[in-house]
């Protein structure tokens, strides 16, 4: 899994994975336009994951991108140009969900039938960040999401399956929600009802490293946060799981409201 790989690395207001974790978008395609409640998360100078706007002061991602020391940047299309666009955060406060088990972290497990549940995590700002052409908020769903969906992921993850190599451009690729029991049987890992499988079975794109953490939007809406899946990635017939976001919609507004 993505995030396992990382760890031997390691040794409401507007609308709108000893590499690196997350995951790269094998097999997508430079995106058409700007994304911009999508983040980037740093560990210092090294990619670590993607995140979601989705306040003005608080960014989605994944648990498994839990670290000491955070800086985070909106407003980015490119990763080795400066851009005049781009909003940077280093005073930032992460609450994983607490049913995460942090363990898996620590222990690099990566075992058949192990549960990687519970995979999100929230960043808090020290300052809102501001509102513009390229930095936005993305809303949180109202509603389940449909089977067969037509979704994208998104990230600057590596293009290549089996390497590192990085564009440097925002890359987008094309997928479709599927049933939960196509990830499950393409798996080990137990693959539960607050996740969701999208892929493509027939073709070879998926998030890879460092997309770990970006956004799955299903219709147009987001419904997931990249979590987990085969490795190498963009392996043919295997789908990527990404954790579910309505089952936690209580638990996300209850721990921006009491940390506001």
């Amino acid at each position: 899994m993505w995030f396992l790989v990382l760890c031997l690395a390691m040794s409401l207001g507007w609308s709108g994975a000893v590499p690196p974790i997350q995951s790269p978008i094998s097999g997508g395609s430079e995106c058409k336009n700007f994304q911009p409640w999508l983040s980037l998360v740093y560990n210092f100078s090294s990619i670590r994951c993607g995140g979601v706007l989705v306040h003005p002061q608080w960014v989605l991602t994944a648990a498994h991108c839990m670290h000491k020391k955070y800086q985070l940047w909106l407003g980015r299309y490119n990763l080795f140009m400066d851009e005049d666009t781009a909003q940077v955060f280093s005073r930032i406060t992460s609450f994983p969900h607490p049913e995460f088990n942090l363990s898996l972290l620590k222990n690099h497990a990566h075992l058949p039938g192990k549960v990687y549940s519970h995979d999100l995590m929230l960043l808090r700002l020290a300052e809102p960040a501001q509102k513009t052409d390229t930095v936005g908020v993305l809303d949180l769903p109202t509603q389940e999401p449909q089977l067969g969906s037509t979704c994208y992921a998104s990230g600057w993850g590596s293009v290549e399956r089996g390497k590192f190599t990085y564009t440097g451009n925002l890359q987008c690729m094309d997928l479709k929600l599927l049933p939960n029991d196509a990830c499950a049987k393409t798996h080990s890992q137990k693959v539960t009802g607050h996740m969701l499988c999208a892929g493509q079975l027939e073709g070879n794109s998926d998030s890879c490293l460092d997309d770990s953490g970006g956004p799955l939007i299903c219709d147009g809406v987001l419904q997931g946060i990249t979590s987990w899946g085969h490795i190498p990635c963009g392996s043919p017939d295997m789908p990527v799981v990404y954790t579910k976001l309505i089952p936690y919609l209580q638990w996300i507004k209850e721990t921006m409201s009491a940390n506001s």
